[in-house]
């Protein structure tokens, strides 16, 4: 559920460059990968180490730390456009 309003609020902050939106889902993406690492590790330790859901959980946390630069570095233009000294 967390994941789903982070997702909406990146899709409605994009189309209408709203910063605002962007840093929630800047923080729910953040509360996203602290909750699925601490579910790997719990994950992990109950199946003794399986290797393939491992490498597939890990690769999920590496694109959302990925997007979450992507979505930072779009935020931090957003507010710099914004700014009174920014000449085109």
């Amino acid at each position: 559920m967390l994941h789903i309003v982070g997702t909406s609020t990146l899709l409605v902050g994009i189309i209408y460059k709203l910063t605002d939106l962007l840093f929630i889902y800047l923080v729910t993406n953040i509360l996203h990968m602290i909750f699925d690492t601490t579910y790997i590790v719990a994950w992990v330790l109950r199946c003794q180490y399986c290797f393939y859901e491992l490498c597939i959980s890990s690769a999920g946390i590496v694109l959302s730390i990925y997007f979450w630069l992507v979505v930072f570095l779009f935020r931090r233009k957003c507010l710099w456009e914004k700014s009174p000294n920014y000449d085109q």
